[in-house]
């Protein structure tokens, strides 16, 4: 574990500049780094740092996010859509990009602390996962009620046990690395916005390694369930569970495939995915009412082994999925910044003086063959 105890005011700057736009971020960061290492040694122990002196600096400015709203509210008050402005900042008056600069760092006022606990955070996801383990239960109700019987429950827990144990080696490497966790609540946020979202640095950050496990896992699921499409022998579960399921599959490789070749945010279509495994894991759980229930299957050979690898990959998949719902949640309210560069704006503007010129010089030769034609 690294012992340097600025590595904590460097974690929550990084945090700070990833919320930032370009043009302000450098300036920002370097000002604020300057600002928090000097106090840091003011707090310390014989002028130097220590994690305490490092905590509570940090402290002072509280949510990595909030700090960014706020400078971006003082220096590029026209980058924030007008609803997004939260009531005490929009009632400030704003200050000048020059008066930013030279003033000190924006405070925000001490109050509760804005970092989160390892063990809370450990606690929240668990609950979390079995709520929306429960849910989709529920929801199961429309094509296979798996909580008619006990046996079928056992799946349910079995997912939800896979998934708290991810989440405990998430808690015990956290805690290893002493990484720390911030609360991520605004005012204009909703009471449900708040309790489905866990402290940011909690859950991995999406990059191209679960992207590409993403893909992997959907492969698998077409594999295992395809073939029952074509070969199985009852048409309910092909109805209900077969076509549904390859779709979905289909579209959450489609998805990822898409995030791959694409440099915009990753989170950009958080709705659709978290509505597209809520669904498909739905679906899955929702197959061992056809597979094992009253509409039993009469297995044969080929039926009986595609039926084990469905019962292996709805445990194993299923627990993937479960914690992609819990980690979509979390991006359910993001919105995406559309950055427009200054070039593209010439461009456009430039597009459009020659539409009207274009237009306007074909509409003069019109009525002057008009008039020719009449003479």
């Amino acid at each position: 574990m690294n012992e340097d105890p600025t590595r904590i005011i460097e974690e929550y700057l990084t945090l700070v500049r990833e919320k930032l736009p370009d043009s302000i971020a450098e300036d920002v960061v370097s000002e604020l780094e300057l600002y928090m290492l000097e106090t840091a040694r003011d707090q310390g122990v014989d002028g130097q740092i220590t994690f305490e002196s490092a905590k509570k600096v940090v402290a002072q400015f509280g949510a990595p996010g909030e700090v960014a709203d706020e400078y971006r509210f003082s220096m590029l008050p026209e980058s924030i859509p007008e609803e997004d402005i939260p009531k005490e900042i929009a009632q400030e008056p704003i200050a000048s990009e020059q008066q930013v600069s030279k003033d000190e760092p924006i405070i925000r006022k001490v109050g509760v602390d804005p970092t989160v606990s390892h063990i809370s955070f450990f606690n929240k996801s668990v609950f979390l996962s079995i709520m929306w383990a429960t849910i989709i239960t529920a929801a199961t109700t429309l094509i296979g009620p798996i909580w008619t019987t006990i046996w079928y429950l056992i799946l349910i827990v079995g997912q939800v046990l896979i998934v708290v144990g991810i989440l405990f080696v998430r808690y015990l490497d956290l805690k290893r690395n002493n990484v720390i966790l911030w609360k991520r609540s605004y005012p204009d946020w909703s009471k449900l916005q708040i309790f489905v979202t866990l402290p940011e640095n909690g859950l991995p950050s999406y990059g191209k390694k679960r992207i590409f496990f993403d893909i992997i896992v959907s492969f698998i699921g077409l594999l295992s369930l395809t073939p029952m499409i074509f070969f199985g022998n009852n048409p309910w579960f092909i109805v209900f569970i077969g076509i549904p399921a390859t779709v979905l599959f289909i579209a959450r490789i489609l998805i990822s495939v898409r995030k791959l070749n694409d440099e915009r945010n990753p989170c950009e279509k958080a709705r659709l995915e978290f509505g597209i495994n809520l669904s498909l894991l739905t679906i899955l759980d929702s197959s061992f009412f056809w597979l094992f229930g009253y509409h039993y299957y009469d297995f044969n050979q080929f039926s009986g082994i595609s039926t084990f690898l469905i019962v292996v990959f709805v445990l194993l998949g299923g627990a993937f999925l479960l914690l992609e719902v819990l980690m979509e949640a979390q991006n359910l309210w993001w919105k995406t910044e559309k950055k427009v560069s200054e070039e593209q704006k010439s461009r456009k503007v430039a597009i459009r003086k020659d539409i009207l010129r274009n237009g306007g010089i074909l509409l003069v030769k019109l009525i002057g063959w008009i008039m020719i034609v009449d003479s």
